[in-house]
């Protein structure tokens, strides 16, 4: 091995063992929070412990979220997902994947504006695609801010889905948002993995799609573009 690829070997080991680091604090701290409010739950009047248990719940989601993107990269790297091809209503199947986020982007003051073409058609896999849906709306709770946009639309070919969010972060490597457990979230303030736009890119390049990601006046624009084939 020369020292070029050596030096390649040392860099990603060590870009790994902090993503490890950070994903198991990112775990190990909605848990520890959702311990404290269990504990609060003994000494709380009925409507306190409705609240408290919402917020358990939502703890412990944060976690399933975290477990689950290191379970999918995981089947990506070890190349076992594999493609399951049936007819999907796209067009059903995002606005049902919005709707159940609806209380996340109300939790979050995000306002969500859909703009979502009807009666799409496509030969593709639904497991995939809702879990490529899923991280993409993931991304702007974690990252978006006041507004968000949606786009589905259908062109010749393809299909291309628009997630539009704003943001008061300027982002500096677009080219580098894809790359596994890169963040540009230095401060660390949204816990995020650096997992979740790259899990995005695996499995559109599984169904035979595109991502990318561009950006402007405080706005980040993730695209993803689906090739229909037969319906």
């Amino acid at each position: 091995m020369n020292k070029e690829n050596y030096q390649k070997v040392i860099e990603s080991n060590e870009q790994f063992d902090m993503a490890i680091n950070n994903i198991s604090h990112d775990i190990r701290t909605p848990l520890t929070v959702a311990n404290g409010y269990v504990q609060l739950l003994n000494r709380s009047t009925e409507l306190e412990k409705k609240e408290l248990v919402e917020k358990i719940r939502h703890n412990l989601d944060n976690v399933e979220e975290k477990l689950e993107d290191l379970l999918t990269y995981n089947r990506l790297i070890e190349q076992r997902v594999e493609v399951d091809l049936s007819v999907i209503k796209l067009s059903s199947l995002l606005e049902k994947s919005c709707l159940s986020f609806y209380n996340a982007f109300t939790e979050k003051n995000i306002n969500v504006s859909l703009n979502i073409e009807q009666n799409i058609l496509l030969t593709s896999d639904e497991t995939i695609l809702t879990r490529i849906i899923e991280n993409a709306i993931g991304n702007i709770l974690n990252h978006g801010v006041i507004q968000t946009e949606i786009i589905l639309e259908e062109n010749d070919d393809k299909i291309t889905m628009l997630f539009s969010n704003k943001t008061t972060v300027l982002i500096e490597n677009y080219d580098k948002l894809f790359e596994r457990f890169y963040t540009e979230d230095f401060a660390r303030v949204n816990k995020n993995s650096g997992l979740g736009l790259f899990i995005i890119q695996e499995l559109t390049n599984l169904l035979g799609g595109s991502v990318s990601a561009y950006g402007g006046d405080n706005k980040f624009n993730l695209e993803i573009q689906i090739p229909k084939l037969n319906v």
